[in-house]
């Protein structure tokens, strides 16, 4: 069965489970309104996904100060106003290649 994480229940890894191509990364957008009540838990859930499936977030944030700072994650400032937002979040997409822009608040319903 090839590598298995807990062999008595015979779960393995998720690497094993989704194959990938070697050093083939997704980018994600998270688009932040307003600080989390807990940032530190959902940086924990952005930080599993970006170890166990490259997948790594990019922050859209829309405050001066989103909390995810602390973490280490790639931060990028949103203006207020909606059509200028609409225009950078286009134009960040673009540049990181972003495959999804999810809320932050939904960030939470991935775990």
């Amino acid at each position: 069965m090839g590598n298995v994480l807990f062999p008595k229940m015979d779960l393995l890894p998720s690497s094993a489970l989704w194959e990938r191509e070697a050093g083939n990364h997704t980018y994600i957008g998270i688009r932040i309104y307003e600080p989390p009540e807990s940032s530190y838990k959902v940086a924990r859930l952005l930080a599993a996904a970006a170890i166990e499936r490259s997948v790594f977030p990019i922050i859209l944030s829309r405050t001066d100060y989103c909390g995810f700072e602390q973490f280490g994650f790639r931060i990028e400032r949103i203006p207020d106003d909606e059509p200028a937002a609409r225009a950078a979040e286009e134009e960040i997409r673009k540049f990181w290649d972003l495959a999804i822009i999810i809320d932050g608040h939904e960030v939470g319903l991935l775990g």
